[in-house]
C-alpha cells in the first residue's frame, strides 16, 4: 500500500517513472510467517472440511475431465473434526 502511495506522490510522468522511485517498509513490518509449525494440515483435509461446512459430501463430489472423474479431496481428504467444535 505504501508503495502505491509512492507511486501517487511521485508526480512523475510515466515514461520517466521506474521501481527506483518507490519505497518499501522495512523487512520487520512486513514479515508475514510462510511455514506451519504446529497443526500443520494438509490442504485435502481443508478442502475436506469446507465441503462439509456447506454441506457437500466431499466423497461425492467429482469433476468430470478429460474423461475421467476428479475429486476436489482427490483419494485423501478428512473433515478435520478438532476445529469443528
Amino acid at each position: 500500500m505504501q508503495a502505491l502511495f509512492a507511486l501517487l506522490q511521485a508526480d512523475l510522468p510515466l515514461q520517466e517513472f521506474t521501481p527506483s522511485h518507490l519505497t518499501l517498509a522495512s523487512s520487520a513490518a512486513l514479515a508475514v510467517p510462510t511455514n506451519a509449525v504446529e497443526n500443520i494440515t494438509p490442504v485435502h483435509d481443508l478442502h475436506a472440511t469446507m465441503l462439509y461446512l456447506l454441506g457437500v459430501d466431499h466423497k461425492r463430489l467429482t469433476i468430470k475431465f478429460q474423461g475421467r472423474d476428479f475429486r476436489l479431496t482427490d483419494v485423501a481428504g478428512n473433515v478435520i473434526e478438532k476445529i469443528l467444535a
